[in-house]
């Protein structure tokens, strides 16, 4: 493991408690046991990790100089984002206080960066996440960098959303990063957040996980946007536990990056529980994106959906891995999952699995998954109504993602969304030669 040792080597921990110390030795170890995945385990037959293994990889240890700042202001003023109470900013995986609004917390919510966290007693991380087998997990926890530590008490409702922003920062060297977050609502509580990832177009790579806890009625509607560079490579693991009668939404939203990989992993763990997953991933040429999602019924009355939609052009590549396990007290489960995709060139494809596995006797569920290109008949209607071909498929195209967009609850999300949506499919139609 020499690449790990000189990871080690550019990684300033600075002061620690003897607990954070013992969690990253953990991390490390478990790592080293565990090594790269590789194509020969099922859950990554599709994508390699070669780029990973082999890359010369370092920490940023840089200082954040003005103009280094100046730079990550601008491009997050020009996403232009949508207004937000709380907004945390990390440029590779380093908190950046100036860029950082923090504003004034209502009563019952805390929100501290993540290092500052782990030094208090009480806070427990990794309750979630299975660093045993999980080799991206195990890494993450050897190198704890910043992150989001957001408690949210009994019944408090959060005015305004949370944002959650990670800047990828291309450097001389080829740099990694190690993002860890852990948000927990109460009973009852209510929480809006979205997570934004962003970076230019040299070699990057972001490690990241996410822990979240639902206690009963709680609810969250999650935003992830993945926008970093074709140099970036990305690797997110996000762990949901919900408790009696709460709601989990999620919308994973993947417009950029040249490679990625999602393992969303969400447990109902209470009766009454719902989960909303929806993602859209519009790829181009050369990207690849993985998305692997579980959904584990263990309580009865528990309701899931789940949507995944993705437009494909050039010689992109992508993957989708649902699965959702119906165990066997989990009597009156409901459980509905599809994944539909679009073709915009014959390089273009896509490996699909949604898959069942139901141990009760009282249950609905479905599943379906299609891979296709535009309709012919369709887009030769609209051409003999005088529309240009390349105007028809925009047209096409843009219905076939809007059913995702759409199920954003917040109009000024859905705004940005729709914005960013038809900016990359236009993109994805140049791409395509039409």
């Amino acid at each position: 493991m020499e690449r790990l040792q000189r990871l080690v080597d550019t990684h300033s921990v600075g002061v620690e408690s003897e607990r954070l110390v013992g969690v990253r030795a953990q991390g490390r170890e478990q790592f080293e046991a565990l090594g790269f995945p590789t194509t020969r385990l099922e859950d990554w037959k599709y994508t390699s990790t070669r780029q990973l293994r082999e890359g010369e990889y370092v920490h940023d240890q840089a200082p954040f100089t003005a103009d280094r700042l100046e730079v990550a202001s601008k491009a997050i003023e020009g996403l232009e984002l949508p207004e937000a109470a709380l907004r945390l900013v990390l440029i590779n995986g380093r908190l950046v206080d100036s860029l950082s609004t923090l504003g004034e917390l209502q009563d019952g919510v805390r929100l501290l960066p993540l290092g500052d966290a782990l030094q208090e007693d009480g806070h427990e991380l990794g309750r979630l996440v299975d660093t045993e087998n999980q080799a991206f997990t195990a890494l993450n926890q050897a190198f704890l960098q910043d992150g989001l530590f957001l408690p949210v008490a009994d019944g408090v409702v959060l005015n305004g959303m949370v944002q959650l922003v990670h800047i990828s920062e291309p450097s001389e060297q080829a740099i990694v990063a190690h993002p860890r977050h852990l948000i927990v609502l109460g009973r009852n509580a209510r929480a809006s957040l979205l997570q934004v990832e962003l970076g230019g177009d040299g070699v990057t790579w972001s490690n990241g996980v996410t822990e979240i806890e639902l206690a009963d009625g709680a609810g969250l509607e999650h935003q992830l946007w993945q926008l970093a560079g074709v140099g970036a490579h990305q690797v997110n693991r996000i762990e949901v536990r919900q408790e009696r009668n709460s709601h989990y939404g999620v919308h994973t939203m993947t417009l950029g990056s040249g490679w990625v990989r999602n393992d969303l992993g969400v447990g109902l763990d209470g009766p009454g529980a719902e989960c909303h997953l929806k993602g859209l991933y519009l790829l181009g040429d050369g990207q690849h994106a993985d998305n692997h999602t579980t959904i584990h019924h263990r309580a009865s009355h528990c309701i899931s959906r789940e949507l995944y939609k993705g437009v494909l052009a050039g010689r992109s590549r992508g993957v989708f891995n649902g699965r959702v396990v119906v165990y066997k007290d989990a009597q009156k489960s409901d459980s509905d999952q599809g994944n539909h995709n679009l073709l915009l060139s014959d390089s273009a494809r896509v490996d699909t699995k949604p898959q069942l596995e139901i141990f009760a006797d009282d249950v609905k569920a479905a599943h379906g998954t299609t891979v296709g290109q535009l309709d012919s008949e369709a887009l030769f209607y609209m051409r003999s109504r005088g529309i240009p071909r390349d105007q028809a498929m925009r047209i096409l195209t843009g219905a076939f993602a809007r059913e995702i967009v759409d199920g954003i609850e917040d109009e000024s999300l859905r705004e940005f969304a729709v914005r960013l949506v038809n900016a990359q499919l236009l993109a994805l139609q140049k791409v395509s030669g039409e």
